[in-house]
């Protein structure tokens, strides 16, 4: 059985991987160009995990607002974040702004898509 953290793991770095190829072809991807021009700088100055400010970068909000999103589609199933490590402001409103983007049947199709366990809850 595959773990809810596992997951969670697979879709935050899936999305660091479309966040990469949102900067790469600006033009193919959904989100605004402003916010591609964010995760561009960040991850030009990324902040490793061990430096002060790393939750808080939006790239990494974003990563794991989508990986939260697709616990919460796919299993019902929300992963709990640290408050005193995470921003939780910042985080609902990144899954807002995904949820927003994004309906459900395009995360569905692309949980199939990877072959990832989908439970309807």
């Amino acid at each position: 059985m595959i773990s809810g953290s596992f997951i969670f793991s697979l879709a935050h770095e899936m999305r660091h991987h479309y966040q990469a190829m949102a900067i790469s072809d600006k033009e193919r991807h959904l989100e605004f160009p402003e916010k591609i021009k964010i995760w561009e700088s960040e991850m030009l100055s990324y902040k490793e995990n061990n430096q002060p400010g790393y939750d808080d970068q939006d790239i990494e909000l974003d990563a794991n607002a989508f990986g939260i999103l697709m616990m919460n589609l796919l299993f019902d199933e929300v992963t709990p974040v640290n408050p005193k490590k995470v921003n939780i402001e910042l985080l609902e409103n990144a899954i807002d702004r995904i949820a927003d983007v994004y309906d459900n049947d395009w995360l569905f199709d692309l949980a199939e898509d990877y072959n990832l366990p989908v439970s309807l809850g």
